[in-house]
């Protein structure tokens, strides 16, 4: 859910402002951009960027013409989001996890002569609280209950150079959340992704991250795990 809403929304939000008659160049979509949206979004689409000059570099495409050609970016950019989205596919139908997120199981239909009604549709579909009603975090919730009452007892303190108010912020919610257990939903999940991304993590699996409080986290619901320096760090720590 967190990759479509953090990625896959943003893209096909910005895929809309590229192709508006009023937007003459890929700059000037990338100009309104970055003043109209917060941080996470900005970041999805510079990764897009990034990506986009990769390929024009590889595959010896004129860079020019996709800044120019509308027609050009609006084709690129849809088949785009559409691999993208295509990745995650494979990932959340593999039929051993019954309990997934609602949200992540709403179709993006993709018919090239009809792609902005099918864009428009799948963000409405997403977005819709109406459609996480009766969501799988109560089932989820119950069936992993072990791992949040061990994080509920807890006892752990912070540790030399590791921040502990993220991890404190996360417990203070599941305790919340254990005792309005009737109020659970799709909202409130977001409320403790961290601890449910640490849940999900498959055996085998390194998950990598720059958020401390994993490191805590780690320690009750023991995972595989690495640390990356945050943004803020690779500045502090540059000329």
């Amino acid at each position: 859910m967190e990759y479509i809403n953090g990625f896959i929304i943003p893209m096909i939000q910005f895929y809309g402002i590229v192709t508006s008659p009023s937007i003459i160049s890929y700059s000037d979509a990338l100009h309104i951009w970055q003043n109209r949206f917060q941080l996470r979004s900005i970041k999805a689409i510079l990764s897009l960027v990034a990506s986009i000059q990769k390929h024009f570099e590889s595959h010896n495409h004129d860079l020019v013409q996709f800044n120019t050609d509308k027609n050009f970016q609006r084709i690129y950019l849809a088949d785009y989001i559409r691999r993208l989205y295509s990745k995650i596919e494979g990932f959340k139908n593999i039929g051993i996890d019954k309990d997934l997120c609602r949200r992540v199981k709403f179709e993006l239909i993709y018919i090239p002569s009809n792609i902005n009604n099918n864009f428009k549709k799948f963000i409405e579909d997403f977005t819709n609280k109406d459609n996480c009603l009766n969501c799988g975090f109560l089932k989820f919730w119950h069936k992993n209950s072990s791992a949040f009452k061990k994080i509920i007892s807890s006892n752990l303190i912070k540790e030399v150079d590791i921040p502990f108010d993220g991890f404190s912020s996360l417990k203070e919610k599941v305790i919340l959340l254990e005792m309005n257990i009737d109020k659970l939903s799709c909202l409130k999940c977001v409320e403790i992704g961290d601890i449910i991304i640490s849940i999900e993590c498959p055996k085998g699996f390194q998950l990598e991250h720059t958020d401390y409080a994993f490191e805590y986290i780690t320690k009750i619901i023991p995972f595989k795990h690495r640390r990356l320096l945050s943004e803020s760090q690779i500045f502090k720590d540059s000329p």
